[in-house]
């Protein structure tokens, strides 16, 4: 008897460790990933032969569209400079330990 509860808590315990491992991939890797995706797609859509200013108008035009699609709430969109900067707060959740908050931030330089 003894043997068996041992065994049924080391798989829970290791189901535990992996569902929280893919927390943590889906959190650090593929929302970022997704938006970074997003990012390429819009800059692809836009014509390379227009001045960079032309470029930067039609990017925003496309990311708008993209933005209000998308399920991620976007601290700051926009230009600095030549780079597009995207900025989000994301929110980990976990029932026994405090949240875990990440401020991202990813850049795409539209020349």
């Amino acid at each position: 008897m003894n043997n068996k509860t041992g065994c049924i808590t080391w798989i829970i315990l290791s189901c535990i460790v992996l569902l929280w491992g893919w927390k943590l991939i889906d959190f650090y890797v593929l929302k970022p990933a997704l938006v970074k995706k997003g990012l390429n797609e819009t800059l692809d859509s836009v014509s390379p032969a227009q001045i960079t200013s032309a470029r930067q108008v039609e990017f925003n035009r496309n990311w708008s569209e993209l933005e209000r699609n998308s399920e991620i709430d976007f601290d700051f969109t926009g230009f600095r400079g030549d780079s597009f900067v995207v900025q989000w707060s994301d929110t980990l959740h976990v029932p026994v330990f405090p949240s875990i908050n990440h401020n991202f931030v990813l850049k795409k330089l539209v020349r």
